[in-house]
């Protein structure tokens, strides 16, 4: 055994997977690559003809074909046209399908041949498209003297340039040299490069989803006419790919018949540097997909570059590549890979796309658009398309488009010349020396008004006028499109007679022809020729005598274009040739009916379909009623309705079955029996199932209700018909499907209690029945679906239990009947709902385990049904939720494949079905959450905008379906949700924008669809939520108060319903965050309360809905957070305790959700916050500990969990405040430290999350806080600047992100602190001075933040200290006041809030003591006094001690005021001033703490606030009453 790719005899068979495998090349290839060698090769040759004076080769190529079938034993066949071309046939369209067709390409170079323009050159240009590349040269004349143009350097050569000599030299010395050149021919031929190609190629098909080269069968017919002029078209497209400095793009506009396809079919070719040409098709959906277009553009380059080939295939090696989208799998699959294979230096490549026009939607416009410049300048894109106004604004030059654009009519005289160059180069043995030419040229040219289509069309009426010598001066051109087709017909089948009638087109053609026109559908070519009766030679007859007029792609025979249908139609403008439609539908219809009378199965599918349709329009009663009275023919019919929904072929389906349900309805009316009732009833249910598959709710609800007013004539008429109830019941069941569809409960309960009302009287009556009982679970079922939808778990699990009794006990007698099985996976996946949504994971788990046991066992015995397949990724979807409820990501991840790849193959098989299409939508969706989870952002983005994809295609092509609408609404929202945690607030905004546009008009076109309203509510709170991260709290509490008034009215309207209650609840309380970050503590009690009050209601009504609890539980919090923020930790700890009591009772119950385990932590946190503000440290301690425990174990359970992660950080971080509160520096150290070891991890395995590297900065300020309390001032700057790189780092990054800025202010003023520490007051001057700059540009752009405000007020107050350390009291007072300022203006603003009244005083105080020699003006002692009131009035509404002590502060320094002042001061306790300065630096760290937690408490409301208590113990180290 040899390689086949190497030859190299060391091969190893793998007896496993069936391959050889070689060790030299280490390729590899299996039986049928190996048979390969020895199998049938069909090769084109192509060669010059001897001309009479020189010979080109001529016997060479003739004897070489000779040789070559000899010594191949005939496997090798050769084509050349002096054999292969009969005499009168078309040799270019012959020549163009034997390249097309054949194997391989030889071309045999010779000057004669490589002439442009020439016939070899065209069979060269045809052999690259189609060939791509395979193609060997023969080298006639010495490469010298040929110059072989580019294209051709690389292929693979043989030189017999010096046959001549050879065969000079003997016929015996030239036969031999012929031997030889054979021999390595057939070498050539049975190369394994074509093999390595084949292989290659193949592979690339499946890696991309490539099914075919649809391009090239338009372009080898296009090939097939000759392209004549265009020079300067060509001149004007090489001048601008020559350009360095060109534009990336071109568009070459022309109206329709003008020969742009024509021309890039021939310029692709003839041009070495295109290397891909996509022509659009009307009738392609790839055109709308960006990520298909991607990957068959890089699938036609790698056809033509062999290098980019390869490189491709390593690519996709990783299978990661392909979960990429839009920009990152251009960049991946072509931009960088191209970049690498060609050489810029040199000339510019091309890609051409052809007749962009036909492209369905703008996707490939805007693709090309968005693309274009992630290509190097020196790949270039050249566009041909009609100038179509939408598609003109599309590729409008600008300045982020680089675009020149050519239009044809801008050159009309030299399209002009290009036509008369046409008929020149095709007239010229007719016209020469004819008198009189040069006006009948101009003649032509002017009838022809610049269109090539019509120079086409006319060229053989031309021919055939000029052949019989009709005077040049005496011929005339029809004018206009009609009076061509007129003129065309009068020469194919003669002037009419004296009737007015042409006998041959009678007898021949207006039949067929007017049966293809009025044809419904495409008529299938051999229904045509069946329903004449045709030979196959006649059926060619009649193709040829139309020839260009008809269109028989896919086997089917069309009207080339509407126009002619048209000109059939009109009896004025078509005469004697006039086929109306009704002509052509009588004839159709009297065919179809000859074929039934021959017994309905000899009726092919066209017949089946269209044979009752055909003779209702004909008027053919008779006809009509023997057809439809045959049971053969109506089961027939019935069969093929079922094949197309078998098929998922819904709108075909819908439609035979309509057509089914009219025949029996029509029946009916005529009287009718039960059983034809039935077949009525039946066939509309059954086109009401495929409508609402097709998601057409208006057209299943027409259906719906005409099997309704069928069933109630014939129950009534036949009430002890068990079969008539049961229609009954079912019609019910599916209005009330319509109505479910269109969250219509109410609607559909009231359906639904009507089909369960019959179908329990039908159970009692005939117990025996299994399908009567089967009939009664689906009420049962539907009922608890509606149940469910209004959070009524307790009636859908009463609903469903039932349905499960039924269904076990039939399977249970009825093992083998797959419809009975299916139905009890269905009942147990119900209470697995259930189950899901009161957040019993492990009952859930256990109903959807038994459902896919279920359906496991029916896939492997019933493969090929697609509805089994769908059920049973629908129980691997529902597991992986589960999981994925668990926190368990990786089983979550393993169920969603399973689920994905049976969605993945079914949305393949049959891309037109919607649900399907749905199904593989929302498995992205889930990997997306998924990878969401886990922080891995740029994978959730490539899933979502895999959803995102399918999304607008089905939106795009059901515009009026509002399900789909949502659920491209939902895409948008989920992109912006990455934006968002990515901190890239613009474009989260741009998502959600795009996603309120979408659901306002939803809301406005349904405004009594509650969901639908719902969803506008929510989409309000979407960039709500991005306006509060941004600090634009105004904005904000605008977007919430909308989706307020649509939860007010929702509620009111829907009482009972607990999803719009509590969406309210939702509504209350994101207008009290607002309210709280602005500090407006009463508003936000007032919102908190009454989300409190909903919560409380439900959590009472419905005290099984874990979910409603958790609500009641967020509620009790967010009031303890303001009663904290009040200093009135009394009522937070209530607040706080019930919390817990909660918390405690859901996280004992459900001790597998994370979710619930980790709320209890922080129910432990908040509690732990209340002790530590009233230093009750011990308590504090025990909390945390508590809280730890729960945290730790969340993390070993959820080791790839990030956020589980996180929180444990965070609860470290806890521990280590309390720890330092203690002055443990070794204890708080040990706590950071293993803070800042899972920081570091997540930090490093998720670079892109913007709040993990936050975290990261936030442990090195902790670590260097223990730095420098201990002095250790060296330890601490290098931590500090650590935090500034992040914080740096993240500012440049997200320059609007308002916190992040503020980091980076903290930053700059920790390393201020070091130096101030080390009294280098300039570079701490310089610190403070950045940090000023952030804050007040923060001030000023949120002037209504008053956290940013505060802070400006902080960072005048740091300046101020520096200013007075230097002994520069006036810039002190100068910073002081502007601090007093700011906080004046916050106090007077928040009148309840102790925070900021306390910064009043601390303010006051700082001004009224800074004086340079101790003396105070009167305004000092008037802001002292005002100072000790202030902190009597916070005394006495707080109790809280450390306000007494400041306020004795303040009223010793005004008693102990004298003249002398600081003098006295500093002589009767020398070093005051020192130790003063020293208290100041120490209130300044305490301030930073101040800073830090609130920080942390904005990044993770888990954390206590503890603020008051800190400003009071900094205020308490000012002064002692002793100085």
């Amino acid at each position: 055994m040899k390689c086949i790719y190497c030859g190299s005899e060391d091969v190893i068979y793998r007896k496993f997977h069936h391959i050889w495998e070689c060790q030299d090349c280490g390729e590899s290839f299996d039986s049928d690559e190996r048979e390969r060698m020895t199998e049938e090769i069909n090769v084109f040759f192509s060669y010059a003809h001897d001309d009479e004076d020189f010979e080109n080769g001529a016997v060479v190529v003739d004897r070489l074909k000779q040789l070559i079938e000899e010594k191949s034993g005939g496997k090798i066949k050769i084509w050349l046209d002096t054999y292969s071309i009969p005499r009168n046939k078309d040799w270019r369209e012959l020549i163009t399908s034997g390249i097309v067709e054949s194997d391989r390409f030889v071309g045999f170079m010779s000057r004669k041949a490589l002439r442009d323009p020439g016939v070899c050159r065209d069979e060269l240009g045809i052999a690259v498209g189609s060939r791509y590349g395979i193609i060997s040269c023969v080298l006639l004349e010495g490469e010298r003297t040929l110059n072989p143009p580019a294209e051709f350097t690389e292929r693979q050569w043989i030189d017999l340039s010096d046959w001549k000599k050879k065969r000079d030299e003997g016929e015996a010395e030239f036969e031999r040299f012929l031997n030889d050149a054979a021999d390595e021919l057939i070498g050539i031929l049975r190369d394994p490069e074509t093999l390595r190609f084949n292989h290659e190629v193949k592979k690339l098909k499946e890696s991309l989803g490539i099914s075919a080269v649809d391009e090239m069968t338009r372009i080898d017919e296009l090939l097939k006419f000759k392209m004549t002029g265009r020079g300067w078209l060509e001149d004007r497209i090489n001048t601008w790919l020559n350009d360095k400095n060109g534009s990336r793009v071109m568009t070459l506009y022309a109206d329709p018949g003008a020969g742009k396809s024509l021309f890039s079919a021939h310029f692709q070719f003839a041009n070495p540097n295109v290397i891909a040409a996509l022509a659009c098709d009307s009738r392609s959906e790839e055109y709308s997909q960006t990520d298909k277009i991607t990957d068959r553009l890089a699938y036609l380059i790698a056809l033509r570059l062999p290098d980019y080939r390869r490189q491709l295939m390593h690519i996709l090696t990783d299978k990661s590549t392909l979960t990429k989208t839009g920009h990152d799998r251009f960049n991946t699959l072509i931009a960088t890979p191209l970049s690498r294979v060609i050489d810029g230096e040199r000339s510019a490549k091309l890609i051409i796309i052809d007749g962009l026009d036909e492209a369905k939607s703008g996707a490939l416009a805007e693709f090309i658009r968005s693309y274009h410049d992630k290509l190097k300048p020196y790949i270039r894109i050249l566009i041909t398309a009609r100038p179509e106004r939408m598609l003109r604004r599309q590729l409008a030059p600008s300045a982020e488009f680089s675009c020149t654009e050519l239009n044809l009519d801008d050159y009309a005289e030299m399209n002009d010349a290009d036509i008369r160059q046409y008929y020149e180069e095709n007239l010229e043995d007719l016209l020469k020396d004819r008198h009189g030419r040069d006006v009948f040229m101009d003649r032509l040219v002017e009838a022809s008004s610049g269109i090539f289509y019509y120079a086409f069309t006319i060229l053989p009426q031309l021919r055939e006028s000029l052949e019989n010598g009709e005077p040049l001066e005496s011929m005339t051109f029809p004018k206009g499109l009609n009076a061509l087709l007129l003129e065309t017909f009068l020469r194919k089948f003669g002037e009419p007679d004296a009737s007015g009638s042409v006998e041959k087109y009678n007898a021949f053609v207006r039949e067929p022809l007017s049966m293809v026109a009025a044809s419904p559908y495409a008529l299938p070519l051999k229904t045509l020729q069946k329903m004449q009766g045709w030979t196959n030679a006649r059926l060619e007859d009649f193709l040829r005598s139309l020839e260009t007029m008809l269109d028989l792609s896919g086997g089917f025979i069309r009207l080339f274009h509407k126009s002619f249908t048209d000109w059939l139609n009109d009896s004025k403008a078509s005469a004697a040739f006039y086929a109306p439609q009704a002509d052509g539908i009588r004839s159709l219809a009297a065919a179809c009916f000859k074929a039934f009378e021959q017994g309905a199965d000899e009726m092919d599918t066209y017949e089946l379909a269209n044979a009752s349709r055909l003779l209702r329009s004909a008027g053919m009663k008779k006809e009509y009623e023997q057809l439809t009275d045959s049971s053969e023919y109506t089961s027939a019919l019935e069969n093929l309705a079922k094949a197309y929904a078998d098929d998922r072929q819904h709108e075909r389906a819908a439609e035979l079955y309509l057509e089914y349900a009219r025949i029996f309805k029509e029946k009916c009316e005529n009287g009718g029996d039960p059983d034809q009732a039935n077949e009525a009833v039946w066939g509309n249910i059954y086109a009401c199932d495929a409508l609402v598959d097709m998601l057409d709710y208006t057209a299943a609800e027409v259906a719906a209700n005409a099997a309704l007013r069928i069933a109630e004539k014939f129950a009534e008429k036949f009430p002890e018909d068990p079969q008539m109830q049961r229609d009954l019941s079912v019609s019910y069941e599916r209005l009330g499907d319509i109505a479910k569809a269109r969250n219509d409960y109410s609607a559909a309960e009231g359906y639904y209690a009507k089909a369960l009302e019959i179908d329990e009287r039908l159970a009692e009556k005939y117990p025996d029945d299994p399908q009567i009982q089967r009939d009664l679970c689906v009420p049962y079922i539907k009922l608890g679906v509606v149940a469910e939808a209004r959070n009524d778990y307790k009636a859908a699990e009463r609903y469903y239990a039932k349905a499960l009794e039924i269904s076990e006990r039939l399977a249970e007698k009825y093992p083998d009947d797959p419809n009975l099985q299916r139905g009890l996976s269905t009942s147990y996946e119900r209470l697995g709902d259930i189950a899901k949504a009161r957040n019993d994971y492990k009952a859930a788990e256990g109903y959807y385990a038994k459902a896919l046991k279920i359906r496991e066992k029916l896939v492997k015995k019933y493969p090929d049904d697609p509805n089994l397949q769908r059920y049973l990724s629908a129980s691997y979807e529902r597991l992986g939720d589960i999981a994925k409820a668990r926190n368990d990501y990786n089983a979550a991840e393993v169920y969603y494949s399973k689920a994905l790849a049976i969605s993945e193959k079914l949305a393949e098989k049959y891309p037109d079905d919607p649900q399907l299409q749905r199904d593989l939508s929302s498995l992205y969706n889930r990997l997306g959450d998924i990878a969401k989870a886990r922080n891995d952002y740029k994978a959730t983005e490539g899933y979502y905008a895999k959803t995102l994809e399918i999304g607008e295609r089905l939106a795009e092509k059901y515009p009026d379906d509002p399900n789909l609408q949502r659920d491209l609404s939902v895409s948008y929202n989920k992109l912006g949700d990455i934006a968002k945690a990515r901190n890239d607030y613009k474009a989260a905004e741009g998502y959600y924008a795009k996603a309120l546009e979408i659901r306002e008009k939803l809301a406005e076109k349904h405004p009594d669809d509650p969901n639908l309203q719902r969803d506008l509510s929510v989409s309000y709170q979407r960039p709500g939520v991005i306006a509060e991260a941004m600090n634009d709290y105004k904005a904000a509490e605008g977007y919430y108060a909308k989706a307020l008034e649509i939860s007010e009215r929702l509620a009111e309207k829907y009482p009972e319903d607990p999803q719009m209650q509590r969406d309210l609840s939702v509504s209350y309380s994101r207008l009290g965050d607002v309210a709280e970050a602005l500090n407006d503590y009463k508003a936000a009690e007032g919102y908190y309360a009454k989300a409190l009050e909903i919560r409380e209601r439900l959590a009472e009504k419905y005290p099984e809905d874990p979910n409603l609890q958790r609500d009641l539980s967020a509620s009790y919090q967010r009031l303890g957070d303001i009663a904290k923020a009040r200093n009135d930790y009394k009522a937070a700890e209530g607040y706080y305790a019930k919390t817990l009591e909660i918390s405690e009772r859901l996280a004992e119950k459900y001790p597998d959700d994370p979710n619930l385990q980790l709320d209890l932590s922080v129910s432990y946190n908040k509690l732990g916050g209340i002790a530590e503000a009233r230093n009750d440290y011990k308590a504090t301690e025990g909390y945390y500990a508590k809280s730890l425990e729960i945290r730790e174990r969340l993390a070993k359970k959820y080791p790839e969990d990030p956020n589980l992660q996180r929180g444990l950080s965070v609860q470290y971080d806890n521990l280590g405040d309390i720890a330092k509160a203690r002055n443990d520096y070794n204890a708080a150290k040990g706590y950071y430290a293993k803070a800042l070891e899972i920081s570091e991890r997540l930090a490093e395995k998720y670079p892109d999350d913007p709040n993990l590297q936050r975290d990261l900065s936030v442990q090195y300020d902790n670590l260097g806080d223990i730095a420098k309390a201990r002095n250790d001032y060296n330890a601490a700057k290098g931590y500090y600047a650590k935090a500034l790189e992040i914080s740096e780092r993240l500012a440049e990054k997200y320059p609007d992100d308002p916190n992040l800025q503020r980091d980076l202010s903290v930053s700059y003023n920790k390393l201020g602190g070091i130096a101030e520490a080390r009294n280098d007051y300039k570079a701490t001057e310089g610190y403070y001075a950045k940090s000023l700059e952030i804050r007040e540009r923060l001030a000023k752009k949120y002037p209504e933040d008053p956290n940013l405000q505060r802070g400006l007020s902080v960072q005048y107050d740091n300046l101020g200290d520096i200013a007075k350390a230097r002994n520069d009291y006036n810039a002190a007072k100068g910073y002081y006041a502007k601090a007093l300022e700011i906080s004046e203006r916050l106090a007077e603003k928040y009148p309840g809030v102790p925070m900021l009244k306390d910064d009043l005083a601390v303010s006051l105080f700082r001004c009224g003591t800074c004086s340079a020699d101790g003396k105070l003006s009167s305004e000092q002692k008037a802001m002292l006094r005002d100072a000790a009131a202030i902190w009597e009035e916070l005394y006495k509404q707080t109790g809280y001690e450390l306000y007494a002590e400041r306020r004795e502060d303040a009223q010793n320094r005004l008693n102990q005021c004298s003249e002398q002042g600081g003098k006295n001061m500093e002589q009767k306790k020398p070093g005051f001033f020192a130790r003063l300065r020293e208290r100041i630096r120490a209130y300044r760290e305490m301030r930073k703490l101040v800073r830090m937690l609130k920080i942390m408490e904005k990044t993770d409301r888990k954390l206590t606030k503890a603020i008051e208590e800190a400003d009071e113990l900094v205020q308490s180290g000012e002064t002692d009453d002793e100085e």
